[in-house]
């Protein structure tokens, strides 16, 4: 089966990029470090040979990919990764280099993940990559194989992705926030659509719900194979189930 790269994002980059002012006080109650150090336990507990040092003693480098306001920089900084951030959003990366949480300065990207020629400013391969508050969610069928593809091209030999992954949640009525519309969106590509009432206007976020078969499937075309499917109990009141999912990059 052939794929064509497409170069156009998704509107959720214009979401993220209207929503910037707006995020970090609709998700306050977020706690990044606690997310990575439950991340950290869950790998550890698998057996994954997730933070050991390149055998020349420097720390593995690690590309937060979709890093937002950059919450989990700091947190991932502190289990021993050189960190990188990459998001399509200026005015999130702005939030990123103010967020007092970071520490010293992190390299910072803004770059369209779906673009070759983008992503090349990067010049790095890394050995981990890690999405979180399940970024792939955020991409149409059709932009998967552009999205695998990019993220195999930034990832270094035997390097390792980690990814939060939710399947399609219930949502109903009494679930809506104030100031949010939840428009269900049945059928193939399985989307549900939020349409956000902001102070300068209305935005819509897309969420397309993919299986871990499809993915598993799309991301083996780009020399990633899926190696670990962890449970991930959720401990923020959230409806559903999540996964902490690790692809591996095969040997160039």
């Amino acid at each position: 089966m052939t794929w064509q790269r497409k170069i156009r994002m998704t509107g959720n980059s214009d979401f993220f990029e209207a929503f910037a002012a707006s995020y970090c006080d609709y998700y306050r109650d977020v706690d990044a470090g606690e997310a990575v150090r439950h991340w950290t336990r869950l790998l550890r507990a698998a057996g994954v040979n997730w933070a050991t040092n390149k055998v020349d003693g420097t720390n593995p480098t690690l590309l937060d990919l979709g890093c937002g306001p950059g919450w989990h920089l700091g947190p991932w900084g502190d289990q021993g990764f050189d960190v990188c951030g990459l998001d399509s959003s200026p005015s999130m990366l702005e939030i990123a280099r103010s967020h007092p949480g970071n520490g010293p300065p992190k390299r910072l990207y803004c770059a369209n993940i779906l673009n070759p020629a983008s992503i090349g400013q990067l010049n790095q391969r890394f050995d981990r990559i890690v999405s979180h508050f399940n970024f792939l969610n955020l991409f149409a069928p059709q932009e998967l194989d552009a999205l695998f593809d990019s993220i195999s091209t930034l990832m270094a030999p035997k390097g390792l992705f980690a990814f939060d992954y939710s399947p399609k949640p219930t949502i109903s009525a009494a679930d809506d926030t104030s100031g949010i519309e939840t428009i269900k969106t049945e059928g193939t590509e399985r989307t549900i659509v939020r349409r956000w009432n902001l102070s300068d206007g209305t935005v819509d976020e897309i969420y397309w719900f993919h299986d871990i078969e499809q993915l598993r499937r799309i991301s083996s075309r780009h020399s990633l194979c899926v190696l670990h499917i962890l449970n991930w109990p959720l401990s923020d009141n959230l409806p559903g189930t999540r996964n902490l999912i690790i692809a591996g990059k095969d040997e160039p």
